[in-house]
């Protein structure tokens, strides 16, 4: 992954933790023919990198990627069977620091955009209004509903 890219950061930001994770699930769950683990260096590193990018060696996986096409119902019995077996799992039982891995569903915009858009809709420009103006109902119930999901 090339570092000048602006969401390198945070992709990587969690790489050495999240890589000890998968390893591990590699190597100790039912997961371990399902989850792509990098190939590991014969001086133990998962990753390497240089001044242009970070990289990570993966075993090369034979087939096609789902990309936009509906999935399965075998993929989505699969798929299913995947995300319990991850969800199986306390912290506790992971010798990794999982802990970190939390993810925020925090919607840092949401104010400003119920601001602009939902309470100032009166005042914006005529085109951006008759864009809107069918679809400002459904936008404020989402807002409304993400605010009752965390």
């Amino acid at each position: 992954m090339k570092k000048n890219r602006a969401s390198t950061h945070k992709l990587t930001a969690t790489i050495d933790i999240y890589i000890p994770i998968t390893i591990w699930l590699g190597k100790n769950t039912r997961m371990s023919d399902r989850i792509p683990v990098p190939v590991v260096t014969k001086a133990g590193n998962y990753k390497c990198q240089d001044n242009h990018a970070i990289y990570l060696l993966y075993e090369y996986i034979d087939g096609e990627t789902i990309g936009d096409d509906e999935l399965t119902y075998e993929q989505v019995v699969q798929l299913s069977d995947m995300i319990s077996e991850l969800h199986s799992f306390s912290s506790t039982q992971i010798p990794c620091d999982s802990l970190k891995l939390r993810e925020d569903f925090c919607l840092p915009f949401l104010q400003l955009l119920k601001e602009h858009i939902i309470q100032n809709f009166e005042y914006l420009a005529s085109d951006l209004k008759e864009l809107l103006k069918e679809r400002i109902g459904s936008i404020e119930k989402l807002m409304q509903r993400k605010e009752t999901l965390i």
